[in-house]
């Protein structure tokens, strides 16, 4: 009976899918008859098939200098024009009152004759003036209209706004001037005097020397009035105004109306998560200090340290003690908790990397890296609390009125809001007056409710899983589905299930298309295989470590290929691995502590590579699981631990005691690889091991797997008997089949190897990795060298590794074209014009957006349309006219690039050239010019050569510029999900207007 296989491989920027057949017949062993059915004396062959396989690529949602939100700096920007906006229309209403009122005729006049001619002189002086003369009704709309353009700054949480660059450079200022006040004096009065008659009277930016040839633009903000001020100037410029019968008290109350109104800063407790146990409660703020205490318990209760190389967790009495010092000391350092906890003992942290280098000295050597200086735990929050009440003690009587307390700080975003909620917790206005100089503003996964359940049996010693099953939680339980509904095709998940990591979100988005275009494709499989690739668990910063170590390892391999080479040998993977462990163990078999001869090194069977713990035992294939020993006592080893090797189930044996004095006194290896090499209880762990590195049980893989549990509907499928329909698989699993299967990996050659993988994946059953374990067994493999070139477990099929091959050549990259017009219209810097030169200061800014008197670089690029056009001898000549996001909303632009040439002599497009299509980033294009043929994806233009850049589609050669003018066709594809791709015959030139209409 045929079973359809789907396989996915996900990444941050990348999705390998495959679908397999796997056909079981029955061989019967007398007749040599093949069977459809099984029976007695047959054995079964599995026979399977490459459906289809591809690779779907995309941009990876993050910005990738810092890892931050792609909409965070669109949200400071709309934040920005908001406000902008807001001020636009209180000056809006202004004109109109002045209107309404009969003092002026209309607002062209008011802005026209009397804000622009400057009536009345300098608007500061004016200022002054109103608190003691008498105004013209001219020179009152100018100051009235001035004070509500700048009516000072009002703070709404002060502790956050000190906290912030800018609003805390505002905060100082405003009490350096508010110490300058004098008896019947305004503030913009005092400041004006002191500016006199050339200083600046309002906040200006200077230009800051960051670097050699490096400038910054800063914000001055010395002459900052806060609103109150503002308010008591206006107060005493209307009782000196009013007798004079201008300034009125409707005036004065319409005035206020609209030029000090403000909205209030919503509480952002309804947009707080609910609880993973709890689902009627609000998460709690991180920095409450029950949350704080939860954290610092489950850190504790994890703990592990090496004393004399024996590894243990913490004692019941050591515990307490580092508790108790984490609420004493505001940041607990690894060297610290040494000091106070383990005085006079030989610890070691098992969580930090002993031995490694880090800095480069002054004489060019690595310093050795002092990994307890790592901080432990920090219980910020509560240490926030304890400087905040130093004179006020008795409020940590009561944990549980401080944690509401905490809340209602983290949700309310107004000094307003979380006075009167304090008030009603029945706090003093001493203690509130503390409160308001603290922020708390993150909120953990669980509820307060469900941390005062928990909390007390992790303090008694059970670790997070114990400690909720005791609390009556299921740790493992999902009670709520990602989709309600299944169907044959995924569903959107709602934003609320959705992860909080905008790069996971978008690889799932990309998921669940690919997976509807195979199920419309190919219908529903009956199983699911999927990986997800490390990348994808990891935050910004781990991967840029990750990515960090990548880069050195790499070296020391060319190192290694290099050394290898200079003895005359080929640096294979194999002899490369051989030399850094043969380095790593100062040149000694790590089993028996015998040197190993280099000149022997790469001799075959002198020295092999062994899995410290047998690998169809443990599934585990990482470099902390390989030793380089003499073949001699590989062969010895066998199938077995080192423990069961040296040790022979004796512990005390003086050999086994040599063994573990020689392993731990090496400095090289990391701590890990110690572990395995002195493990004693891998016997009793043995399929905790197997299950952990056969199976992923990370968080996103899990969350993978609900998925498509929760989405799609099994039902048709016949394969009853298989009741795992979505299975995970793990990394180390993969890379050993595909090692097994003879199949090679190279992430720099090109992207197919995404979907080499998702083959391999789909292939890799529960019940083959089972097999897996099961023939290693029977057979007595063991990971020689040797046995690994004599015999090659489990292949799907006999002619698998050239299906593979066959396959992935059929292959072609699918990337979405990026339409979206996101991000800014223009460069941040405003370049002035030069009234000398005639000339704009910045050289390299030839074209952009004018703005405000002045020009700023044009942001990316939108689309370039192609044109052709006859030339003289009737051949078709292609023009490239350039978008940006700064032309939206106008008319389309109809200039074509000439090389070398400025825009100003560029082409205009006219009637007489023909649009053929427009050019977005990723779109397929295909250039050719004779027999040679440039066929990949759009890249982008060069506005200084007339040139579009393509790069293939799964990378396999770098990016190339072409000059489009004399090429003989410039095609455009539309690309589908799978890969496949079909010609766009026609294709009208949008406009660019909301409205997206077509001409």
């Amino acid at each position: 009976m045929r079973r359809r296989v789907f396989g996915f491989d996900l990444g941050i920027a990348s999705i390998g899918w495959a679908v397999v057949d796997f056909d079981n017949e029955y061989y019967d062993m007398e007749t040599g008859e093949i069977l459809a059915d099984k029976a007695k004396g047959s054995v079964e062959i599995a026979q399977g098939k490459i459906i289809d396989c591809g690779v779907r690529c995309f941009p990876v949602a993050e910005n990738p200098k810092d890892g931050s939100s792609l909409a965070a700096a669109r949200r400071e920007k709309r934040l920005a024009r908001r406000a902008c906006r807001r001020k636009a229309r209180r000056k809006e209403g202004l004109r109109g009152l002045f209107v309404a009122k009969g003092l002026v005729a209309n607002s062209e006049e008011f802005t026209e004759e009397i804000c622009k001619n400057q009536f009345g002189g300098d608007v500061w002086d004016l200022r002054v003036k109103a608190l003691h003369e008498k105004l013209s009704k001219e020179e009152l709309l100018r100051v009235l209209y001035h004070l509500a353009k700048h009516r000072g700054f009002k703070s709404a949480r002060k502790a956050q706004e000190e906290k912030d660059k800018d609003s805390g450079k505002v905060l100082s200022a405003i009490r350096v001037n508010m110490a300058l006040k004098e008896e019947g004096k305004s503030l913009a009065q005092i400041i004006v005097e002191k500016a006199g008659v050339n200083g600046k009277k309002r906040n200006f930016t200077v230009s800051v020397k960051k670097g050699k040839n490096e400038k910054e633009v800063e914000a001055d903000y010395r002459n900052s009035i806060p609103r109150s001020e503002v308010l008591a100037e206006l107060n005493m410029i209307f009782a000196t105004q009013k007798e004079y019968g201008i300034f009125t008290q409707e005036l004065y109350d319409d005035f206020m109306r609209i030029a000090f109104r403000q909205r209030g800063i919503k509480s952002v407790g309804d947009m707080v998560g609910r609880c993973t146990f709890e689902k009627d409660e609000k998460r709690a703020p991180k920095e409450a200090p029950t949350a704080e205490f939860f954290v610092a318990w489950s850190k504790i209760n994890n703990l592990v340290v090496y004393e004399d190389d024996k590894k243990r967790f913490l004692t019941a009495e050591e515990r307490q003690l580092l508790f108790e010092l984490l609420k004493k000391t505001k940041e607990i350092k690894y060297k610290v908790i040494s000091a106070k906890i383990f005085k006079d003992k030989n610890i070691q942290f098992a969580c930090l990397k002993y031995g490694s280098k880090s800095k480069i000295d002054d004489n060019g050597e690595e310093k050795q890296a002092a990994p307890e200086n790592a901080v432990f735990y920090s219980m910020k929050g509560w240490h926030k609390l304890q400087s905040a009440f130093k004179a006020l003690p008795h409020i940590f009587d009561d944990i549980e009125k401080l944690d509401k307390a905490v809340t209602i700080i983290a949700e309310e975003k107004e000094d307003r809001e979380i006075q009167e909620k304090l008030e009603n917790l029945g706090y003093s206005q001493e203690i509130i007056a503390q409160f308001l100089t603290l922020t708390f503003d993150t909120f953990i996964n669980l509820s307060l409710k469900a941390l005062y359940k928990i909390n007390p049996y992790l303090e008694k010693g059970e670790k997070y899983d114990k400690a909720c099953a005791s609390a009556g939680y299921d740790f493992k339980e999902i009670s709520e589905k990602l989709v309600e509904k299944k169907g044959k095709l995924l569903p959107v998940i709602d934003k609320d299930k959705q992860t909080k990591v905008p790069v996971v979100n978008r690889t799932v988005a990309q998921f669940r298309k690919v997976y509807n275009a195979l199920a419309r494709k190919y219908g529903t499989p009956d199983q699911i295989n999927l990986e997800t690739g490390r990348e994808l668990k990891k935050s910004f910063e781990e991967r840029r470590e990750i990515s960090k170590r990548q880069e050195e390892n790499r070296n020391k391999n060319q190192s290694a290929v290099t050394q290898i080479e200079e003895k005359g040998y080929k640096a294979t993977g194999t002899n490369i691995l051989k030399w850094l462990l043969y380095l790593e163990q100062d040149c000694k078999c790590i089993y028996s502590g015998k040197p190993m001869d280099i000149n022997r090194l790469f001799e075959v069977g002198y020295v092999e590579i062994d899995h410290i713990l047998p690998y169809s035992r443990s599934f585990d294939n990482s470099y902390s699981n390989k030793v380089l020993v003499l073949s001699t006592e590989n062969q010895e080893k066998g199938n077995r631990t080192p423990f069961e090797h040296i040790g022979k189930n004796n512990a005390g044996s003086e050999k086994w005691m040599e063994f573990i004095g020689r392993v731990s006194s090496h400095v090289n290896l990391h701590r890990s690889k110690k572990e395995k090499l002195l493990n004693e209880t891998f016997n009793e762990k043995e399929l905790e091991f197997r299950e952990r590195n056969a199976n992923d049980n990370s968080y996103i893989a899990l969350y993978m797997k609900r998925y498509l549990e929760d989405g799609i509907d099994f039902s048709e499928s016949l394969h009853t008997n298989i009741k795992n329909k979505v299975q995970v698989r793990s990394g180390n699993v993969t890379a050993f089949l595909r090692h097994q299967w003879g199949l090679e990996k190279n992430r720099t050659e090109s992207d197919k190897h995404h979907a080499q993988d998702a083959i391999v994946i789909a292939c890799a059953t529960q019940s083959m990795v089972q097999a897996l374990s099961k023939i290693s067994r029977k057979e007595g493999l063991v990971h020689r060298e040797h046995v690994h070139k004599k015999y090659v477990m489990a292949k799907p099929w006999g002619n698998f590794r050239e299906d593979v091959l066959i396959a992935l050549d059929k292959v072609f990259v699918s990337r979405p074209p990026r339409k979206k017009a996101t991000g800014g219209l223009h460069g941040e810097t405003i370049y002035t014009l030069n009234e000398k030169k005639k000339q704009f200061e910045a050289k390299n800014v030839k074209s952009g957006f004018y703005v405000r008197g002045g020009i700023a670089g044009n942001s990316d690029m939108l689309r370039t349309d192609v044109f052709c056009k006859k030339n003289k001898k009737g051949k078709n000549e292609f023009y490239l006219v350039p978008i940006y996001k700064s032309d939206l909303g106008k008319n389309l632009p109809n200039k074509a690039i000439v090389a070398g040439k400025g825009e100003d002599e560029w082409i205009v497009v006219d009637e007489s050239f023909t649009f053929i299509f427009s050019l977005f980033m990723d779109d397929l294009v295909k250039v050719q010019k004779g027999e040679t043929i440039y066929f990949g994806y759009y890249k982008g233009s060069d506005r200084s050569t007339a040139a579009i850049t393509i790069e293939a589609h799964d990378r396999c050669w770098k990016q190339r510029s072409i000059g489009v003018k004399s090429q003989d066709a410039i095609i455009k594809y539309q690309v589908g999900l799978l890969g496949d791709y079909v010609e766009i015959k026609e294709e009208k030139r949008l406009f660019l207007t909301s409205t997206k209409k077509r001409i």
